[in-house]
């Protein structure tokens, strides 16, 4: 079942509320281009302004600091084994260098 963009709200703000209380360093990477297979364009649950209401609050409300960053990545979370890879490579990426502040 698809999240509405209502749910989105309420499923963001509970997930900063824990990422804010958290002593560890913390990096957020959000797909902006779906988060499942079926959110896909022309896939049966794609809805691209309940995807970016729940990219977009989370952004909002995380606390961001030295420890706690967001990184909004242009990529689809369907991935396939064709990109799998260069998707991995862009996470470590950006893990390693959040790793390094």
């Amino acid at each position: 079942m698809r999240t509405t963009v209502d749910e989105n709200k309420i499923f963001a703000a509970f997930i900063a509320d824990k990422l804010n209380k958290s002593s560890s360093k913390v990096r957020v990477c959000l797909p902006q281009k779906g988060i499942t297979v079926l959110d896909s364009l022309d896939k049966p649950f794609h809805d691209p302004e309940a995807t970016a209401t729940l990219v977009n609050e989370m952004q909002k409300l995380i606390q961001t600091t030295e420890d706690r960053q967001v990184k909004l990545l242009l990529i689809n979370g369907a991935c396939r084994s064709s990109n799998l890879l260069s998707v991995l490579h862009l996470l470590v990426h950006y893990y390693l260098i959040g790793c390094q502040s």
